[in-house]
């Protein structure tokens, strides 16, 4: 009776995985979550860029003083290429761009999808860099104004 069981379940899972259609769609469950394409985009870009390209992108990492030719600024390079020319130089390297031979081809290492999520990741950075100027300058008018005796109240 025990096996009979088993053997009714087991039937049961093979006809449901079979007669189950793959979706594209996230299980209910994730439904409501965000899409995290940007935070996927920013591990990759620890793990592979952060070395050479710096932390804000600037082409300051640790690894930039040691190469012949410093790493591009993403902030400048980014908004001034398009997504094609970005995948381009990520998939294929600096030199088949005619940039810098340091830049490795990520061609066996990333998947297009990950180069995706990396290149979304990039456009945040001079985002992130137009916040810092404004903040600073809203910072420089605040101590001019306590400088002032302005902020004295």
């Amino acid at each position: 009776m025990k096996i009979l069981k088993y053997l009714i379940t087991f039937v049961l899972l093979i006809i449901f995985a079979v007669t189950s259609k793959a979706s594209d769609k996230p299980p209910l469950a994730l439904a409501g979550l965000p899409d995290f394409t940007i935070s996927q985009g920013q591990y990759l870009y620890q793990r592979y860029c952060l070395f050479c390209h710096g932390e804000n992108g600037g082409g300051d990492g640790q690894n930039a003083f040691s190469l012949p030719k410093r790493p591009a600024d993403l902030n400048e390079v980014v908004p001034e290429r398009n997504d094609e020319q970005l995948f381009a130089v990520i998939i294929q390297g600096g030199v088949k761009n005619i940039l810098s031979p340091a830049m490795p081809s990520y061609e066996l290492t990333l998947s297009k999808q990950q180069i995706r999520q990396l290149i979304l990741y990039l456009k945040t950075f001079r985002k992130k860099q137009e916040l810092r100027r404004e903040m600073l300058l809203d910072n420089t008018d605040k101590i001019k104004k306590v400088g002032a005796g302005e902020g004295n109240t």
